[in-house]
């Protein structure tokens, strides 16, 4: 079970690493064909994962959750709390929101 966590986890990492530089490099392909003058395309890439999760209860809880197409409410509302919080705790997001205003 280790090594299938471990290589899960190696994974995950790849596949999130391999999405940010997929962004990355439409973010420079798009300036990169920009008229002098044009505003600039930004990119911002936040990843959120239940690692992340400060309270290791909460953070049990939440990867014992299965993976399926079907949960019970009570679940589908205890995850739709914590993307919000989640997004509430990430640099990255917060940093997208303030360059919106």
């Amino acid at each position: 079970m280790a090594s299938f966590d471990a290589a899960l986890g190696i994974l995950n990492t790849e596949t999130v690493g391999l999405a940010k530089s997929g962004f990355e490099k439409w973010e420079n392909g798009i300036n990169a064909s920009r008229k002098p003058g044009q505003p600039k395309v930004t990119v911002d890439f936040a990843s959120l994962t239940f690692e992340q999760i400060k309270d290791p209860s909460r953070r049990a809880y939440f990867n014992k959750i299965p993976t399926t197409l079907s949960l019970p409410d009570k679940q589908v509302d205890e995850l739709s709390a914590l993307s919000g919080d989640m997004l509430e705790e990430s640099p990255e997001y917060q940093s997208f929101v303030r360059s919106l205003r």
